[in-house]
């Protein structure tokens, strides 16, 4: 669902938490979601970017919402680290195994 190209933003937490569920620890857990993002991004976008002269061109409504997506992942990810680390006294740097 993470993967798909236009996924319903209300049911990105419930899928993230599903994730998180399904993760072996925190460090698993991260390295899934930051995977997913690397593969939703275009390795050749910046080429595509890239204009005849050198200029930027304009992003696509495509472009926008993917990135939006990826934004909304990543702030997501962080939110459910930072409820672990709340519940569990900061945890002090270490990666935390789930409980």
């Amino acid at each position: 669902m993470l993967l798909h190209p236009d996924p319903q933003e209300d049911l990105l937490p419930a899928i993230v938490d599903i994730v998180r569920k399904l993760a072996a620890s925190e460090h698993d857990f991260v390295r899934i979601l930051v995977e997913l993002i690397a593969d939703r991004r275009d390795p050749g976008e910046q080429a595509r970017q890239a204009g005849e002269a050198g200029v930027p061109k304009m992003a696509s409504d495509a472009d926008v919402r993917n990135h939006l997506h990826c934004l909304a992942i990543a702030r997501l990810l962080l939110e459910r680290i930072h409820e672990v680390r709340q519940c569990r006294g900061g945890g002090g740097g270490r990666i935390l195994l789930w409980g």
